[in-house]
């Protein structure tokens, strides 16, 4: 599933329902390669997210999975191949936002269980060491993975040149 720079997101879940992407290539969103919200499982299996996020965004958070569940919602994701995700605006708006979890952000997910996936070439660029309104503190968080409010089991993964611009990367 291409979305050639022309979507936010490739695919888009919310509510309650269970979701399961199997064998997709989910490349080039300008914003998430997937974003599902609501108290709804997901799962991905033998998929790859590549290449999500685009110069025109000015938010970076979880350009390959982006995955709010408000305490509720599971995610499985295995054998998953999360690579080149990450470009951002270099304005100065984006500045002020930064990014957190180019590969995958989850926020207030139940549990999140990770098994043999690659994390690859995410991050976003330099150009976040300072972002001039938070006297100097970078704002790129998490180049690979970044999960707040949500417990994280991760097993046989590998994370291959993902950068990180921050102190907390």
């Amino acid at each position: 599933l291409d979305g050639q720079r022309n979507v936010n997101e490739v695919v888009k879940l919310s509510g309650n329902g269970s979701y399961h992407l199997d064998r997709l290539c989910i490349r080039r969103a300008k914003q998430h390669g997937v974003s599902k919200t609501g108290n709804g499982n997901l799962t991905l299996s033998d998929c790859v997210l590549e290449n999500n996020g685009d110069a025109s965004s000015t938010s970076c958070h979880g350009r390959g999975l982006y995955m709010s569940g408000n305490g509720k919602a599971h995610l499985a994701v295995t054998n998953v191949t999360v690579c080149g995700n990450g470009e951002c605006a270099t304005t100065f708006v984006a500045y002020a936002l930064g990014g957190y979890g180019a590969g995958m952000c989850l926020a207030d997910v139940a549990r999140a269980e990770l098994d043999d996936c690659l994390f690859a070439t995410n991050g976003c660029p330099a150009v976040f060491q300072y972002d001039g309104l938070k006297n100097g503190l970078d704002v790129a968080r998490g180049a690979a993975i970044f999960a707040t409010g949500s417990p994280l089991t991760v097993r046989n993964a590998r994370f291959v040149g993902n950068t990180a611009v921050s102190r907390n990367g």
